[in-house]
């Protein structure tokens, strides 16, 4: 067994030894196992490739498998673990479908540069207080699952990057939910490849 490089190679040690790692096949302990190591990526201002969102797995269960809206609320673990017999059968489950989702290529489409943008939009910050501290991105991108019609969006720090936790359905709804942060209209984007374009 190779020393891993990142989740997805430790999330294979785990798969063919889970006894070793958990005691049995348990997808209670994996969860707390994928919450901990994202903590730490978050920690030390991390973003691993492949990278893995519970939130956008979630999103793509219902999408692709056509799983119940509850899975988005309740989370994929509850929501496995409620459909399966036992914990043991979920646990299969889950890397059944994660081995699916990682094979989702991460394509990025569009790119803003935030040149000028010292702080977030008076409407934004009417719901959002205590972002008031955070700094603005030097530049986002917009970045599909191919082959789904799944976006999320990627914010580039001066120390890090942050992949937001939303799902969009279009390349519009992503800007616009940047317009509404940031006042920055889609006429402001850049298409990857070199076309300004809001499409």
């Amino acid at each position: 067994m190779k020393t891993p490089q990142n989740l997805h190679e430790q999330l294979e040690n785990i798969r063919l030894r889970p006894a070793m790692y958990f005691g049995s096949k348990s997808l209670k302990a994996l969860e707390g196992f994928i919450y901990g190591y994202h903590t730490a990526l978050w920690i030390h201002k991390l973003v691993e490739e492949p990278y893995f969102s519970s939130t956008h797995f979630a999103e793509w269960l219902v999408y692709a498998h056509k799983f119940n809206s509850k899975c988005r609320i309740m989370g994929w673990t509850r929501y496995l673990l409620e459909a399966a017999e036992n914990d043991e059968k979920a646990f299969d489950q889950f890397f059944d479908l994660y081995e699916e989702f990682v094979k989702l290529k991460p394509v990025p489409k569009k790119s803003l540069q935030l040149i000028g943008i010292q702080k977030r939009s008076k409407e934004y910050y009417e719901l959002n207080r205590e972002h008031e501290q955070y700094p603005v991105p030097v530049s986002i991108e917009v970045v599909q699952y191919y082959p789904t019609r799944l976006f999320y969006l990627k914010y580039h720090y001066q120390d890090g990057v942050v992949i937001d936790r939303n799902i969009w359905k279009t390349i519009k709804s992503a800007i616009e939910n940047v317009r509404w942060e940031f006042g920055v209209g889609g006429e402001k984007w850049l298409t990857i490849g070199g076309r300004r374009s809001a499409r």
